[in-house]
């Protein structure tokens, strides 16, 4: 006989949002959600490496600019200050697009690590930028945290280049001057005192948004780069923290031991809260001959070294900086053994210029770099305008598939979990979309797990789901375009067909076991198969094509699956979609939760929705319909109005101060809801519509 589980369980795996009380918190050797109520998380992501220019991986010759601030002071010299900026403007917009976010996304990953250059916020008077307002101009800052963050993922903002250059190499921004924030005097102070002044300064501006999971306050800092830190470089931390701490008591602040843990006490020693040590992690002397071997045994030495250091300093460990080199072997067991300790880790890096490195999880397929000493300023922002990761770079399946194997199951900063509405009256079983699914939660398929890159045009393949429950069922409803309709695959898995995935058991994990359920079916076929427990006992399932495409209404019965439904309970859940169009494999694979095709096998790639409320008696459905997609808004406060923009009418939208009480609330009445502020005091405030967030600020 079957074991019932309830399905009230919270998932320990399941995505939750970046709501009001929703900052990350190191609470002892852990990162947990919600302020430090929630869930433990593990940050696994990327830098962006080559937004602060290193000629070896991004486009600049090194005999011309040996890094941005030569760059700079050619270009400016070259064509004046304004244009210098343009063109790095052009070149930054390109290396870094909204695309990358998503392609992190699909990859498993929830955190970008983003390298920033003091002079985007600051010249070198340690005067701020500012907008046309007045204003400081957050805006690249704001846009990559916000664009991050409708993908979800965190960001750790990571001062890469320091005033004066914390380290004196290329990826400070300043190579080849030394490193003055510690050993130019008296230009040390100016210097120290600048990195105080930016430091605070967007440690205010962000205080209030839970999109950013921690400040990383100096990159690689050593007088003697490359040789470890000193004392001088824990004295400047000690400054720098409580600058921070006058402003934003929410983040997370990370100091960097280079290069090893005893570089740092434990932080009660310091005096410091809510902080994570950080580590950089590269085994030059460890890839002789036998590379596997060397990166076994550096890999080894590090774990030994974190679950010794790791319990007494009592904090959480992110290995910023990594690479494990040319050996996939070395990739697998090295992200392995990250994972099994719980270690967060940032790989570096996301993207590199030339093919075929092993450093990048993408990497150039045409090079496009400028001379700035010699070509003329229109071709400089031509060949600065061509490096976008969709168009010039291709995917190094070596370190991004083993990446995959290990990330998947992390916690998102996502929208609250989705409720599926009650039904009183049971959708016939028909194939067609009666009146009753009006009321459903619809979920659109918009991850693209299998296929081409881009998301094909919707008139092409596009699918939604829709979901309701009952005493007895779950039904779905697959509504899917597809022009071309084949069964002609080599598999059944490659013909056009969809498959659904349940968890009743709220354990989710690695491997399938008992509650975990994959159901599958092709276009035409009479019955839903379950391919895990064989629970297909009573599952109802007719299918109707359609012009442009098909339809698909299925009752699963709770009984096959177990479980008894609960109002408020949580489900594990994910809908995929195949088109074929023809051939012998399937050509994309549409996924509403996951973004890898490996749901199949681990579990934990499932979302999650909640079972809403039964509507009272007399009315069909507890919900007047509403989706959940993956689309964006805008907020912006101007005179006393607060401006929402790309929110459909009837929408929530609320308005929390930092200590997550509701300010404000309205229904969105347009694309564009106006909300006056009245008396709100001054402050960091944060907006939720859309299952999104963005932070404002009120002056």
């Amino acid at each position: 006989m079957k074991k019932t589980n309830a399905i009230l369980l919270s998932l320990a795996l399941c995505a939750v949002p970046a709501r009001a009380e929703g900052f990350l918190k190191a609470i002892g050797s852990e990162i947990r959600a919600d302020g430090g109520a929630g869930r433990t998380v593990v940050l696994n992501g990327a830098n962006i490496g080559g937004l602060v220019h290193e000629p070896w991986m991004s486009p600049l010759y090194a005999d011309e600019a040996a890094s941005d601030w030569q760059a700079y002071e050619l270009l400016d010299s070259r064509f004046g200050e304004e244009k210098r900026r343009e063109a790095f403007s052009v070149y930054r917009s390109s290396w870094l697009t909204e695309k990358d976010f998503e392609l992190m996304a699909r990859e498993g990953m929830n955190v970008v690590r983003l390298p920033v250059y003091y002079q985007w916020l600051m010249d070198t008077n340690g005067n701020w930028l500012t907008d046309a307002t007045g204003a400081i101009d957050f805006s690249k800052l704001d846009w990559a945290i916000e664009t991050a963050g409708r993908h979800g993922l965190w960001t750790i903002v990571d001062l890469h280049g320091a005033p004066g250059s914390q380290n004196g190499a290329d990826h400070s921004g300043e190579a080849g001057r030394g490193a003055k924030l510690f050993t130019d005097n008296p230009g040390r102070t100016k210097y120290q005192n600048m990195t105080l002044k930016w430091w605070r300064g967007v440690a205010e501006h962000l205080a209030g948004n839970p999109l950013v999971a921690g400040y990383d306050v100096l990159n690689e800092p050593s007088r003697t780069f490359s040789n470890a830190m000193e004392g001088d470089v824990v004295d400047l931390y000690k400054k720098i923290y409580p600058e921070i701490r006058a402003v934003d008591t929410n983040h997370i602040v990370i100091f960097e031991a280079i290069w090893t843990w005893n570089k740092l006490e434990r932080p009660s020693n310091y005096g410091w809260k809510n902080v994570m040590y950080e580590l950089h992690c590269y085994g030059w002397d460890h890839i002789g001959d036998d590379k596997l071997a060397g990166m076994k045994g550096f890999v080894d030495g590090q774990i030994s070294d974190a679950n010794r250091y790791r319990p007494d300093s009592g904090v959480p460990l992110l290995i910023g900086e990594y690479t494990f080199f040319s050996s996939a072997a070395a990739w697998e067991y090295g992200l392995g053994k990250y994972r099994d300790n719980g270690i967060s880790w940032t790989v570096w890096t996301w993207k590199v210029k030339g093919p075929g490195s092993s450093w990048g999880v993408y990497t150039n397929v045409d090079d496009h770099t400028p001379s700035v000493k010699w070509n003329d300023f229109a071709t400089i922002l031509d060949h600065w305008g061509k490096w976008s990761t969709a168009e010039h770079f291709k995917r190094n399946d070596m370190v991004a598939d083993a990446i995959r194997k290990v990330t998947g199951m992390l916690l998102h900063p996502q929208a609250d979990t989705l409720a599926v509405p009650g039904t009183r009256r049971a959708p016939s079983i028909d194939g067609e979309i009666d009146d009753v699914w009006s009321g459903a939660v619809r979920l659109e398929l918009g991850n693209v797990v299998r296929g081409a890159a881009e998301r094909p045009a919707r008139d092409d393949f596009s699918v939604e789901a829709r979901l309701l429950w009952d005493e007895e069922n779950l039904y779905l409803l697959v509504d899917a375009t597809d022009q071309t309709l084949s069964t002609s695959g080599a598999n059944s898995y490659d013909d056009d067909g969809f498959e659904l995935y349940l968890d009743v058991g709220g354990r989710k994990g690695e491997s399938y076991g008992e509650g975990q359920f994959q159901f599958t079916a092709a276009f035409g076929d009479a019955r839903l198969a379950e391919n895990k427990l064989n629970a297909d006992e009573g599952v109802e399932m007719v299918q109707k094509s359609r012009e442009g495409g098909y339809v698909a209404e299925i009752a699963v019965p709770w009984s096959a699956l177990g479980g008894t439904p609960a109002e408020g309970g949580l489900l594990g859940i994910d809908v995929h979609a195949i088109d074929n169009d023809g051939g012998e494999n399937r050509k994309t694979k549409l996924a509403w939760a996951a973004h890898a095709d490996e749901t199949w096998e681990i579990p934990g790639l499932m979302g999650t929705v909640r079972l809403g409320a039964m509507p009272a008696p007399g009315e069909s459905s507890a919900n007047a319909g509403f989706s959940l997609q993956k689309r964006g808004f805008s907020a912006k406060v101007a005179g006393n109005n607060l401006y929402i923009e790309g929110v459909r009418p009837g929408d929530a939208v609320e308005l929390y101060d930092l200590r997550g009480a509701r300010a404000l609330s309205a229904r969105a009445e347009g694309e564009t809801t106006v909300l006056g502020l009245g008396a709100l005091p001054r402050g960091n405030y944060f907006v939720r519509a859309a299952g999104q967030v963005r932070a404002i600020g009120v002056r």
